[in-house]
């Protein structure tokens, strides 16, 4: 005969766990956002200071062609025409006239549905 396995022991009564309750602090702290610094007078933009384009400062060997790299930094504005200068009579006047056709187009299908629905009715009646 094989000898029997011990029985583990159980409890009587299973224990609870209690969940961690977490830390609340008494004043929540409210957080500020960070200010920018202002300074009390505002400073002066520097222009850039231009800078001439370098020259090769070695002599040029015969039958090298050296090209000298002219980096141009300068800002070109662009010229954006005016709408000022057209005249306000070219423009056409606003009519609505999507929301008008909308409509007309809703209008003339239920007419056309019905109209025909009162001659198929019409038919009928007169043939019996």
């Amino acid at each position: 005969m094989p000898p029997t396995p011990p029985t583990p022991e159980v409890p009587s009564e299973p224990e609870t766990p209690t969940p961690p309750t977490p830390e609340v602090p008494s004043e929540p702290e409210t957080p500020t956002p960070p200010t920018p610094e202002v300074p009390t007078e505002p400073g002066k933009p520097i222009p850039p200071a231009k800078e001439e384009p370098k020259k090769p400062s070695k002599p040029v060997e015969q039958g090298k062609v050296v090209t000298p790299v002219i980096e141009i930094n300068e800002k070109v504005k662009a010229v954006v025409p005016t709408k000022k200068a057209q005249s306000k009579k070219s423009e056409l006047p606003e009519t609505g006239g999507e929301e008008s056709t909308n409509n007309g187009m809703l209008f003339g299908g239920l007419f056309s549905i019905l109209g025909l629905a009162l001659l198929r009715r019409n038919k009928k009646n007169h043939k019996a």
